[in-house]
């Protein structure tokens, strides 16, 4: 038996159609479970998060979060561009999530600002978005769709009043501290790289990174996915920026920007995994890598798991190589879980070398690319 929902949003109901096309457009999202058959559905998010038959959480990557912050700042949407439409879209992503009900996550996000500026900075951003989760979905929408530039100072001032709140119970974080899922990334790209450098022929390369993956470092798919199709003769451009430069303090930069990409994608498989079958969970960034490393990342029922991960390796390498890439990654996995326990003293070895093990390999690709 179906159930009905009668249920009152203080929202101009002829708003709906262009703010989820808008965010359909923009293509924001990755979510899990990858079943989800319109993951721009907003009227069912609402009927279920109102009937309580769904939670939704969603993680937003730092170019998101910072558009988010400079609207609930009292910032206009048109900048210095008039044609840069982002600020608007970012207003009809948050106007989706507040009227659908998602639970926000923007901690990785906060890290990645204080690695980049320092903690006060952070922490500013912090006390930005806790307002911009709370301004109400008209104004996102009129600034959306146009009707205004910018959200109203009474709009944010009320807004204020809820994130006020909230700090005051939940205190402050300490968002200097380096993280480890981002070196664990990072550790992996740098060696990605170094290896790039010393080998002349992409297969070697990529197996060579799948035997460092087993042998030295940890076993992260994330981090594997991207070094695979960066290492591939069909790379995407901009994996890594500046990635080609003589400036080995730029390809560092350019290194270190790209783990935070996935990190994000790192922190949103992990909740993904641990949600039971009522939750979930979305990624949101509109950063085509991002996404791209995302969705190979879950399969669905009925779907094959080397299928799929021979289908990326394909966007990237002939069919035979792919073949190879794929049947080693199984190997190792084998490997990898045939003794859990021995695993898993070695991984704990490797967490407490890890900076030692970052400023190794910093070390070594400043030396390669002189």
């Amino acid at each position: 038996m179906h159930q009905h929902y009668l249920i009152e949003l203080e929202f101009g109901a002829d708003d709906f159609p262009p703010i989820v096309d808008l965010v359909r457009r923009a293509d924001p999202f990755v979510a899990s479970p990858s079943t989800i058959e319109d993951p721009y559905n907003l009227r069912e998010y609402i009927v279920a998060t109102t009937g309580g038959t769904a939670s939704l959480w969603a993680l937003l990557d730092n170019n998101i979060l910072t558009r988010a912050c400079a609207l609930a700042e009292g910032q206009s949407a048109i900048r210095s561009d008039p044609n840069d439409r982002s600020y608007r879209i970012v207003a009809a992503i948050m106007c989706f999530f507040i009227l659908g009900g998602f639970d926000l996550e923007p901690s990785v996000a906060i890290y990645e600002k204080s690695a980049r500026s320092d903690h006060q900075k952070a922490l500013d951003a912090l006390k930005a978005f806790r307002i911009a989760d709370h301004i109400h979905p008209q104004s996102y929408s009129d600034v959306a769709l146009g009707r205004s530039d910018l959200v109203p100072a009474c709009e944010i001032e009320r807004a204020r009043t809820f994130a006020d709140a909230i700090r005051t119970s939940q205190g402050e974080t300490d968002f200097t501290r380096t993280i480890q899922p981002w070196q664990v990334q990072y550790l992996a790209l740098l060696n990605a790289k170094l290896l790039q450098t010393t080998h002349t022929n992409p297969l070697t390369c990529a197996l060579s990174f799948l035997d460092w993956v087993e042998n030295e470092s940890f076993s992260s798919i994330t981090g594997s996915l991207f070094a695979l199709a960066f290492l591939s003769p069909n790379r995407p451009t901009r994996m890594i920026k500046d990635v080609s430069k003589p400036d080995s303090e730029k390809v560092l930069a350019g290194v270190r920007n790209a783990a935070w990409d996935l990190t994000y994608v790192s922190a949103w498989g992990r909740k993904a995994r641990r949600a039971t079958p009522r939750e979930l969970s979305f990624l949101c960034s509109n950063d085509k890598i991002v996404k791209a490393m995302a969705r190979p990342i879950f399969v669905t029922d009925g779907q094959d798991a080397d299928e799929e991960l021979s289908l990326f390796l394909q966007k990237y390498w002939p069919k035979d190589a792919a073949a190879k890439l794929l049947a080693a990654m199984n190997n190792h996995q084998t490997r990898i879980t045939s003794n859990t326990d021995q695993r898993r003293k070695l991984v704990e070895a490797r967490y407490r070398e890890m900076s030692a093990a970052i400023e190794r390999a910093e070390s070594a690709l400043r030396l390669a690319l002189k």
